[in-house]
C-alpha cells in the first residue's frame, strides 16, 4: 500500500468490498457458488477477500506515483553515487570525484586556518596600538594608605 496515501483509507475500502461481496456471496442469486463450485461460502472467506481486495486496491490507487517520494521522505534516491546497474557511475569517475573533494576540503581547512591567524595578528597589533589603559583610581588609594600607615614623611 505505502505510504502514498493513508493507511486507513485502504482499510475502509477493503471492509466495503468484503461486506459487499460477502453480502453477494450469501444471497441465493449469487453467481459466486456456481463459479467455484461450491455449496457453501467457508469461513474464512472473508479473510482472505480482504487481502485480495486490500492488495488490489493498493496497486490500482498507487498505480504511476512510484516516482514521487512519500510525505516527509527523500524520494529514495541513493546518497552516494550508484556502484552498479544502468546508471553506475564508473570506478574511476568516482575516485576523482572523491580526489577532488578531499582536495577541496584541505584548501578550505588551509584557508580557514591562514585567516584566524591573520585575525589573531590583526587583533594583537590593535592591542599593541591600543593606548595603555589608565592606572585603577584602587592603586593610588592602596598609596595614600601605605604613606598613612607609615607616616606622611615616610620612613
Amino acid at each position: 500500500m505505502g505510504a502514498k496515501r493513508p493507511f486507513w483509507s485502504f482499510i475502509i475500502l477493503a471492509a466495503a468490498a468484503v461486506l459487499l461481496l460477502n453480502a453477494l456471496a450469501g444471497s441465493s442469486s449469487s453467481p459466486l457458488p456456481r463459479l467455484l463450485h461450491i455449496a457453501r461460502v467457508p469461513g474464512w472467506w472473508p479473510l482472505v477477500l480482504a487481502v485480495v481486495t486490500g492488495v488490489a486496491l493498493g496497486g490500482i490507487f498507487n498505480r504511476g506515483r512510484s516516482g514521487q517520494p512519500a510525505p516527509g521522505g527523500t524520494g529514495g534516491k541513493p546518497a552516494s553515487p550508484v556502484t552498479r546497474g544502468r546508471h553506475a557511475v564508473p570506478r574511476h569517475v568516482r575516485r576523482a570525484r572523491e580526489r577532488e573533494a578531499l582536495r577541496r576540503e584541505r584548501v578550505e581547512k588551509v584557508q580557514a586556518a591562514a585567516l584566524a591567524t591573520e585575525e589573531a595578528a590583526r587583533r594583537e597589533q590593535e592591542a599593541a596600538a591600543a593606548p595603555p589603559a589608565p592606572p585603577s583610581p584602587r592603586g593610588a588609594l592602596d598609596r595614600v594608605r601605605t604613606m598613612l600607615r607609615r607616616g606622611v614623611g615616610g620612613r
